[in-house]
């Protein structure tokens, strides 16, 4: 990791249901509109990689523009990379909502380290993390 970029730490979203978390929710509220979103599914953590395949992944998220009244469906592959969404017009409020999960190998619980959101139709922020995703995926979780 480039010594410029100091300590990368994320702390995932953990559903908190029981069992795999199908229909848990997370609601979140942009200060500005955005347009397009990417997500960085399961838990994901340089230091502790084998925490990916421990905890549940996200395999089909429900993802609701609650401005505009609008669904969409995001597939994740079993991997670590981040998944983008860009929706038909800006919103400010949406809602994430797990309809399927991998199968943790110790854990039950479904994670989602993190989001990148961007108020143009692209976002720049995932560069600064494709080093790291690619050390990352040299030993596959």
């Amino acid at each position: 990791m480039p010594a410029s970029w100091g300590k990368v730490q994320c702390v995932p979203w953990v559903e908190g249901e029981a069992g795999a978390g199908i229909g848990a929710n997370i609601t979140i509220s942009f200060k500005t509109p955005v347009r397009t979103i990417a997500l960085l599914n399961g838990y994901v953590d340089i230091a502790k990689r084998y925490l990916y395949r421990q905890n549940n992944r996200v395999a089909v998220l429900k993802v609701v523009d609650l401005d505009n009244n609008k669904e969409y469906e995001m597939k994740f592959e079993d991997m670590v990379y981040y998944n983008s969404l860009q929706f038909d017009g800006e919103t400010c409020n949406i809602k994430l909502i797990i309809m399927s999960a991998y199968p943790g190998t110790k854990y039950d619980d479904t994670c989602i380290t993190q989001m990148i959101y961007h108020s143009r139709g692209g976002y720049s922020s995932e560069g600064y993390f494709e080093d790291v995703l690619r050390e990352y995926k040299k030993l596959d979780p």
